[in-house]
């Protein structure tokens, strides 16, 4: 037999009705936070995405650039020193943007687990309370 609660519109309701309801707003409260997490998600995505274009359509022009250089070398001297510079500047800044991109991605986990531990949490604390009344009613 289901225990009576009342219920704010003056009728009454049973305790599995409020359980379910309680259970339906951490529900949709969890969903609107992944919901949150995707978007930022995509957002982030979108960043890393523009900075790898971006990234890629530069170095595109500087080789162009270089092999013009080089194609216009006087002597083979002075073109393999053009060559040995124009690999050294694209080493760096292939490293600069390693590094760039790291960061963003950590970053951008790091927007995810807060999303995700927020949606997650409003679940844990109803189980740990579900088990809390098992552990009660079994150790009475």
């Amino acid at each position: 037999m289901a225990r009576q609660i009342g219920a704010a519109k003056g009728g009454t309701t049973t305790q599995g009705q409020h359980d379910v309801n309680d259970v339906t707003g951490i529900n949709n409260e969890s969903a609107d936070k992944l919901l949150d997490a995707n978007r930022t998600s995509a957002s982030g995505m979108a960043e890393i995405k523009a900075e790898v274009q971006a990234f890629s359509t530069q170095q595109f022009k500087e080789g162009m650039a270089a092999l013009a250089a080089i194609k216009a070398a006087r002597n083979m001297d002075e073109a393999m020193e053009l060559q040995f510079r124009f690999a050294r500047s694209f080493f760096d800044a292939y490293l600069q943007q390693a590094r760039k991109l790291g960061e963003l991605s950590f970053d951008l986990l790091q927007q995810n687990l807060q999303h995700g531990r927020a949606a997650i949490a409003p679940i844990a604390a109803k189980v740990e309370a579900t088990v809390g009344k098992f552990a009660d009613h079994i150790a009475a």
